[in-house]
């Protein structure tokens, strides 16, 4: 009955590690804008930080959805929490690196 209301059927290909890599710059620009407009702190992230994260969290099932969770849960936790201890001022910088 599904497969006679559908019209189309898309068939994607598996996202490459560039793709990937570049959706993680993209969703962290999203997440951290707020601090960006708030304190003038900036996110950076290594090449290696980039692929760590997609290594972290990217799910082939899901494709890149988990992304921006794990960006929350992980990334921008752990900012917020370095501002309230003041570990992280006003203009800085922070860099993401590999672990």
């Amino acid at each position: 009955e599904l497969l006679n209301r559908l019209d189309n059927i898309l068939i994607f290909e598996p996202l490459g590690i560039e793709s990937l890599e570049s959706i993680v710059k993209e969703q962290l620009s999203v997440i951290v804008r707020g601090i960006k407009n708030d304190r003038n702190i900036s996110v950076k992230a290594s090449k290696n930080a980039l692929h760590e994260i997609v290594d972290e969290a990217y799910d082939p099932a899901m494709g890149a959805r988990p992304i921006r969770r794990y960006l929350e849960r992980v990334v921008a936790t752990d900012i917020g929490k370095m501002i309230i201890k003041g570990q992280i001022h006003d203009n800085d910088v922070v860099k993401l690196q590999s672990c």
